[in-house]
C-alpha cells in the first residue's frame, strides 16, 4: 500500500471509530511483551469480564518508524512495544525507519480497537481477535 493510501485509510478508519473504543467495555488490558505473545493485546471485557486478545499486526503498520492504523499492517515485525504503566491502553514503541534506525512511536489503542459484545472479541478493521 502506498503511503498516501495508507494515510487516507488510517484517517478514514479513525473517523469511523466514533462509537468509542474497548475501554468502555473492558476492565483490564495490557500488551504482552514476551514469549509467543509478543504484540498480542489482551483484555478482560464484557459483562462477565471474559478474556479476549488481538494481534496488533492486524491493526497497525510501521511507516518509516511511525505507527499508523492499517488493516493487517504487520507493525510488530519491525516495532518493539510495551504498554504504558497506569495507562495500559497506550503503547510505547521503538520502530525501525527506512534507514534502519529506531524511532520512538506511541499509539492509543482505544482509538481504533473495539470490543464486539456479540462475538466476545476485540476487533479492528473487521479483524477479530480470539475469545
Amino acid at each position: 500500500m502506498k503511503p498516501l493510501q495508507l494515510l487516507l485509510t488510517s484517517f478514514l478508519a479513525v473517523m469511523a471509530a466514533a462509537d468509542g473504543g474497548f475501554m468502555s467495555q473492558c476492565v483490564e488490558y495490557e500488551l504482552y511483551i514476551s514469549g509467543d505473545q509478543i504484540g498480542i493485546f489482551h483484555a478482560l471485557c464484557g459483562v462477565n469480564s471474559q478474556p479476549t486478545h488481538i494481534d496488533l499486526n492486524l491493526c497497525l503498520a510501521n511507516v518509516n518508524g511511525m505507527l499508523w492504523w492499517a488493516d493487517k499492517g504487520g507493525a510488530m515485525g519491525s516495532c518493539t512495544c510495551v504498554s504504558r504503566r497506569f495507562k495500559t491502553e497506550i503503547i510505547d514503541c521503538q520502530c525501525l525507519d527506512d534507514t534502519g534506525d529506531t524511532r520512538a512511536a506511541s499509539m492509543d489503542l482505544n482509538y481504533q480497537i473495539q470490543y464486539d459484545e456479540d462475538k466476545h472479541s476485540l476487533v479492528c478493521f473487521n479483524n477479530y481477535g480470539s475469545a
